[in-house]
């Protein structure tokens, strides 16, 4: 329809100005700028994770191999979900970042254990083999933790936001299996790297960091944690303000074709929101004084809301009706006031075409149409539990009966949706995260003691979120599932490492010493490059995709300024039994 449109407006275009608007309209830019992002947004998000490696490792290989597993596990992705029937829409679009970011995560800490064999002198046989042995259980349980992050999402009402969940976490399985078995096929035919890139890994400004971080003291420990509560305490006050908007002309940007017409129509014309009431009664009742009396009464209330533009209805046609063929020297700006009048209009009114679409089946069904300003909607959907009960107690009844559909009444769903999912998705990330870590390191209080670095920048994005005033919507309801499950996968990188460690008989501050130096550059390099693979949907069409990279991004390196400083603060004050 939206093609046929544009085609009989385009040869007037020269002439005057013709703006669309409307539902049709924004399903088809949706459409549309989907499809055009899954094309710019996953080759630029590849390009720029690819140049990122290689400017930290100055090594071909190192670039390569990634780009493989990301390449292949991609493909069988999006392979998959076009043999299901899978359409890309505003939220599944960013699925292939998600994909192209644990491809690399996965691929990067690998063969940073694989370097570090080769700093020690392995053989190339060797080291690709020690470096499995060492990754394999924390990989598998990191892919784990992230697939349980993004099946929470399946809680959700929203189909949108469940297909995200359910693929996403199908990618993360992918590229595992990609990575397990592919990287060390390829690492056996690759030539090891030459003596200077590995003695790079001694040196430079990551070592010197990791040098000064690898030897926590008490009271730097009491210190940092006394920080971070004063941080989540105010995180969690800001966190309260978080609001929740779905109104989908706000998912363009302010200077998007869409925006800037739907406007010009609203201030020229009228909404092109609406908001649809069907009114049941019994036959012929439509021709009942009574009856039509208590729908303009309610019509009377809805024109004290705000946002409503205009209000079509078989009343006020009977109005217009009485206005021209009433007798004179009566009000005739009123319904008709017998029910032969009505009856007589009713017949008048019999002709016309669109007759059917108001009043139908022996005059027991008609409608109220009421146009909305699309920029008013949002607090016009606040409104709906209001609208309902006076529904309810004005048309309600043993004669009437009645009930509320349409843009405002979606809006206003849509936003119970998201908080219900909000809620539900970090609940039953939390809940599968303690679990899971739990019994991975045989130790409840581990478990609950390496979530407080992870869930502090969940918080801190959440709060960041309220501050910037940016709500909850159909991709930010994301965020807190999907970063916790990310996030915790340098713990369990970390802690796995830590605890090879201390069985050594080493002591706990020697022990993370250790680990920081062999785990800290991997956890560095892997969160700079999913926070820049993340970064990359700033870019995209839809501000929700735009708020959801920017803030997964900012989590993220939060979540490594956490892992490397408050989770060693953790271990120093708290001493927990590894």
């Amino acid at each position: 329809m939206m093609s046929a449109l544009k085609k009989i407006a385009a040869p007037e275009q020269d002439r005057i100005r013709v703006c669309f608007g409307g539902t049709p309209h924004i399903d088809e830019i949706f459409y549309l700028y989907s499809k055009k992002d899954a094309r710019v947004i996953m080759p630029l998000a590849v390009v720029l994770v690819m140049v990122g490696l290689f400017f930290i490792f100055r090594h071909v290989a190192t670039t390569v191999i990634p780009l493989v597993i990301i390449l292949l596990s991609t493909l069988w992705l999006f392979g998959i979900m076009g043999f299901l029937g899978i359409r890309l829409n505003v939220i599944t679009v960013n699925v292939c970042v998600i994909v192209l970011t644990i491809s690399v995560a996965d691929s990067i800490h690998i063969l940073s254990d694989y370097y570090q064999w080769l700093i020690r002198g392995d053989s190339r046989e060797a080291a690709i083999k020690k470096s499995f042995v060492d990754l394999f259980t924390p990989c598998v349980f990191n892919a784990a933790t992230t697939i349980a992050g993004m099946l929470s999402l399946l809680v959700s009402s929203l189909r949108p936001v469940r297909e995200f969940g359910l693929f996403s976490a199908l990618g993360v399985g992918l590229a595992l299996i990609l990575s397990m078995t592919l990287i060390p096929v390829i690492l056996s035919f690759a030539s090891p790297p030459h003596r200077l890139f590995i003695e790079r890994f001694k040196s430079g400004l990551m070592h010197r960091a990791l040098s000064f971080l690898a030897s926590p003291t008490l009271k730097r420990s009491v210190w940092i944690l006394s920080v971070s509560a004063v941080l989540f305490a105010v995180s969690l006050f800001y966190l309260s303000k978080l609001d929740v908007g779905a109104n989908v002309l706000n998912y363009f940007k302010k200077d998007d074709p869409v925006r800037l017409e739907t406007h010009a129509i609203e201030d020229q014309l009228s909404g092109v929101g609406s908001v649809e009431f069907v009114i049941t009664t019994r036959q012929d009742g439509l021709k009942d004084v009574r009856v039509l009396n208590k729908i303009e009464q309610f019509q009377k209330w809805l024109k004290t809301l705000g946002g409503v533009a205009h209000i079509v209805s078989i009343t006020e046609e009977l109005k217009d009706m009485n206005r021209v063929f009433g007798r004179e020297g009566e009000n005739t700006s009123v319904l008709p006031a017998s029910t032969d009048r009505i009856a007589q209009y009713f017949f008048v009114l019999e002709s016309e075409d669109d007759f059917e679409s108001v009043v139908q089946d022996n005059y027991t069904v008609t409608r109220i149409s009421m146009r909305v300003r699309l920029s008013d909607a949002r607090e016009l959907a606040r409104q709906v539990p209001l609208i309902e009960e006076k529904l309810e107690t004005e048309l309600g009844d043993a004669v009437i009966q009645s009930s509320m559909t349409g843009f405002v009444k979606l809006m206003h769903n849509m936003e119970t949706y998201l908080l219900a999912s909000q809620k539900n998705s970090i609940s039953v990330t939390l809940v599968s995260v303690v679990i899971m870590l739990s019994l991975f390191f045989k130790s409840l209080r581990l478990g609950l003691l390496s979530l407080i670095p992870n869930i502090i920048p969940i918080v801190l994005g959440l709060a960041f979120m309220a501050v910037r005033g940016i709500s909850v919507d159909p991709g930010t309801v994301m965020i807190a599932s999907i970063c916790l499950g990310i996030v915790v996968d340098d713990t369990v990188h970390f802690l796995s490492r830590l605890k090879k460690l201390k069985k050594q008989h080493v002591s706990l501050e020697s022990a993370i010493g250790q680990a920081m130096h062999e785990m800290g550059r991997p956890i560095m390099i892997t969160s700079l490059v999913l926070a820049l693979g993340f970064a990359v949907l700033v870019f995209a069409s839809f501000n929700p995709n735009v708020y959801f990279g920017l803030i997964s991004a900012l989590v993220i390196l939060a979540a490594l300024v956490a892992e490397l400083v408050v989770m060693p603060a953790v271990l120093v004050v708290f001493k927990p039994r590894i």
